[in-house]
């Protein structure tokens, strides 16, 4: 998979991104499953730059258009691990 960066990723950092991507795609179609239809063109349109890839202005958002609050949660709060493998939040010089 390429990234955005155009260097060589590590293999864990490839599944990392697209889970991230994924989290950022849903929160975007849920804000936009609960606004009147004539507003999004508006919300579309907001959707560019760098905060529309933060997801604590998209959960900022969801909750002002009239979303239920989710409870604030980081990677280090539900660390997930695999035999081998790196816990999710470590850095990759660990």
């Amino acid at each position: 998979m390429l990234m955005p960066t155009g260097q060589a990723q590590r293999p864990v950092q490839a599944p990392a991104h697209l889970a991230g991507y994924s989290v950022e795609c849903m929160l975007k179609a849920l804000i936009l499953s609960i606004v009147p239809q004539a507003q999004e063109a508006e919300l579309l349109g907001m959707f560019r730059g760098a905060r529309a890839h933060d997801y604590e202005w998209l959960l900022h958002l969801y909750v002002e258009k009239g979303g239920a609050r989710m409870p604030r949660l980081s990677y280090h709060t539900l660390p997930v691990s695999t035999p081998g493998r790196r816990t999710c939040g470590m850095s990759l010089g660990q």
